[in-house]
């Protein structure tokens, strides 16, 4: 069996709390668990120890420990390195989407953690 599809990321995913706001941000839930839909592997998807399903999608992405404790995004090539063109109108072009939540979850944890508060606006052109 081939597994062209399959990507690994070295992201720095280090804030499980974060993870999951930056799910929730984008209308989507972070699980404990579950399983990775793959392109080449749709009988036998990976599995993961935290994963997002999207549900109007036919990928997922799931998140992998890394020996440094942080977490390794992986999935379809498709989603996360924006193969062949395709760019998922959840997690935007290689995850992107997911990943600037995910910045923001961060920074709003932080400035909480410090006793600020931050305000994010949306751009008309971003």
């Amino acid at each position: 069996m081939t597994t062209s599809h399959i990507c690994t990321v070295q992201t720095q995913f280090r804030s499980i709390e974060a993870l999951r706001e930056a799910a929730v941000s984008l209308g989507l839930t972070l699980e404990v668990g579950g399983k990775v839909r793959i392109f080449e592997r749709r009988n036998d998807p990976l599995t993961a120890e935290f994963t997002i399903q999207v549900p109007t999608e036919s990928y997922d992405v799931g998140f992998i420990q890394a020996k440094d404790g942080s977490y390794d995004m992986i999935g379809d090539d498709m989603v996360i390195k924006n193969s062949y063109g395709y760019e998922s109108q959840v997690l935007g072009k290689n995850c992107n989407k997911l990943r600037q939540a995910y910045a923001i979850a961060v920074l709003r944890q932080e400035a909480k953690r410090k006793g600020m508060n931050i305000t994010v606006s949306k751009l008309e052109n971003s």
